[in-house]
């Protein structure tokens, strides 16, 4: 898989958008201070259908590494 540089990327705890930020020129992102918890990771392009990905924050995570990926399709 490719990385997509420069694509928004939302966070999301229940319905409400915490944090956003968008993908560096190798496709990796960050969020910083997340407290505990479940969220969605939601990320957005115009030329690609939205990526939506489920985190638990546990009390004792200092760093969580989350891959997206997407999916090709051949018609």
């Amino acid at each position: 898989m490719l990385p997509i540089p420069f694509i928004a990327v939302d966070l999301y705890r229940g319905p409400t958008k915490v944090a956003d930020t968008h993908t560096n020129e190798r496709g990796e992102f960050y969020f910083y201070d997340v407290e505990e918890g479940e969220y969605w990771i939601v990320v957005m392009s115009p030329i690609h259908n939205p990526i939506k990905q489920h985190v638990i924050i546990e009390p004792d995570d200092k760093e969580v590494e989350v891959e997206l990926k997407t999916v090709k399709i051949h018609l």
